[in-house]
Order: structure tokens, then C-alpha cells, then sequence
């Protein structure tokens, strides 16, 4: 930060570090969201297969 704001410089420091940080962990939030709900899709079919292929179904 710069020296000319004096004693208000480290608390602007904290918040624009409070707001990167939040955006970089809400960013990561989504990925990680992206990249679980296909794999949870997949996995809830295979599951629904797997009871439909090994239950007998007397109809």
C-alpha cells in the first residue's frame, strides 16, 4: 500500500485482501462443483442401473 495513507493503509490492505481471497475461494467453490456434479450424476446412474438390472420385477 501506499506510504501517503498512512495508518489507514493497513486496514484498505486487509479488506482487498479479504475480497481477493474470498473471490479465489468462491471461485474454486463453482470449479469444484462443475467438475462433482457429472461424476455424481454418474454415479447415481449406475446405482439405478444396478438395482434395475439385479431386482426381479414379477409385473
Amino acid at each position: 500500500m501506499p506510504a501517503y495513507l498512512g495508518i489507514t493503509a493497513a486496514p484498505i490492505g486487509w479488506i482487498l485482501d479479504a475480497l481477493a481471497s474470498a473471490t479465489l475461494i468462491y471461485a474454486a467453490i463453482i470449479g469444484m462443483k462443475a467438475i462433482g456434479l457429472p461424476a455424481m450424476k454418474a454415479h447415481m446412474l449406475k446405482e439405478d442401473f444396478m438395482k434395475s438390472a439385479f431386482t426381479k420385477d414379477d409385473a
